[in-house]
């Protein structure tokens, strides 16, 4: 696995204007499906209390890379954190990171 934040955050930023999909595709794409899964993502916390900061959810690790990707859904903010070992819990560090924020 080789990326960088920074080519990350141009893809995030790519995404949620429309240069990569149609508006179309990318509502489908945060569309919670199953268990809140859906087309590669989780969409969590769209419902009750917290549906203010709702966030797409998309993790990875392979071989000692660990990565993960939170975007706000009513937010101009995204979280990506990249990691070169598999023993740091990234989704807790992102979790935290946004209650900082609001």
């Amino acid at each position: 696995m080789y990326s960088c934040t920074a080519d990350l955050i141009k893809f995030n930023n790519a995404l949620f204007v429309f240069q990569l999909i149609k508006e179309q595709t990318l509502n489908q794409l945060l569309t919670p499906g199953l268990d809140n899964y859906r087309y590669s993502v989780w969409i969590r916390d769209t419902k009750g209390n917290n549906s203010k900061y709702g966030r797409m959810e998309r993790y990875g690790r392979i071989q000692g890379a660990n990565g993960v990707w939170f975007h706000y859904l009513n937010h101009n903010l995204s979280i990506i954190i990249l990691s070169n070992t598999n023993l740091t819990n990234l989704s807790g560090f992102a979790l935290k990171i946004g209650q900082v924020v609001f």
